[in-house]
């Protein structure tokens, strides 16, 4: 067998995340994307998708990575054919996912044993989400971001508090359990968050007129996550910056070590995962600023 590495991105809206829920009526990213590789291979001709980062419902993703093995389909017993390049591999997912706004934005091959084996779980030295926000209301973005439906009346978020409340909880080894979903795995709560940044973020240049607000983006940078936790920070920083909280409250909840004095989570369609990087990535990507700073 063949192994690849597939950087995908995909509208999480009609799906139930990367694998299906239990009670979801909706498909299945990783299900869609599968039965897109049978037609493609055979159905035992390739072995199941790992994936870097389970998204869940209606959580987007700009650069999500996986791992694949493949068998290039035989034309008659016992034929063995040289494996699929990369670039077969790609043309042929995108042309089988056609509809699905699911897309594999590029393909290489990578080795599947020894010390340089790569696994996109476990090889992922950073994973970086985008959480976005809109203060006000728009029919382009109720799917694609947090719309608050802010009039213009009323505040707008204050960035700069939210931003230096998000200071609290990067650095050192800290316990999230005030920031951790309920049905989270994880068998310890510390993390280390490596960046927070909350920062005023441009209107679509293709819809510059279609926004009504301010559009806020929570930018975080782990080498991994809990569960629900960057939705669970959103929703605090959330309240700082509409002032019901002050800067000073972050720590404060997160010292309390339980969720339940943390504000409301964020909901789902604001979260973006945008890129997940591995030793083999180039130095520019892997130790560069975040293309959201300026």
């Amino acid at each position: 067998m063949q192994r690849y590495r597939l950087a995908i991105q995909y509208n999480g809206t009609p799906y139930s995340g990367w694998q299906k829920g239990a009670d979801s009526l909706k498909p299945a990213v990783q299900d869609v994307l599968e039965s897109a590789i049978h037609s493609f291979v055979g159905k035992d001709n390739c072995g199941v998708c790992q994936i870097s980062s389970r998204t869940d419902s209606g959580v987007h993703a700009l650069h999500n990575v996986l791992h694949l093995d493949l068998i290039r389909r035989a034309r008659q017993v016992g034929d063995v054919r040289e494996p699929h390049t990369p670039e077969t591999v790609r043309r042929a997912l995108n042309h089988l996912l056609q509809g699905s706004e699911i897309q594999v934005l590029n393909c290489r091959v990578v080795a599947r044993e020894g010390a340089e084996a790569f696994h996109a779980r476990y090889g992922a030295l950073e994973r970086r989400y985008i959480y976005r926000l809109l203060s006000g209301r728009s029919v382009f973005e109720a799917k694609r971001a947090w719309c608050l439906g802010l009039n213009v009346t009323e505040r707008r978020l204050d960035v700069a508090a939210m931003h230096a409340a998000a200071q609290a909880l990067v650095g050192e080894h800290m316990d999230f359990t005030s920031f951790r979903g309920k049905d989270c795995q994880a068998q310890s709560p510390v993390k280390i968050i490596r960046s927070i940044d909350v920062v005023h973020a441009s209107p679509d240049p293709f819809h510059p007129h279609a926004t009504c607000g301010d559009i806020v983006h929570v930018c975080v940078r782990a080498q991994s996550f809990l569960y629900h936790m960057v939705r669970n920070i959103t929703g605090a920083l959330h309240a700082v910056g509409l002032g019901r909280l002050p800067p000073s409250a972050i720590l404060d909840i997160l010292r309390a070590r339980d969720r339940g004095v943390a504000p409301p989570m964020a909901p789902a369609q604001g979260l973006y995962l945008e890129r997940v990087l591995y030793k083999d990535d180039s130095e520019e990507a892997a130790g560069g600023d975040p293309w959201w700073v300026n």
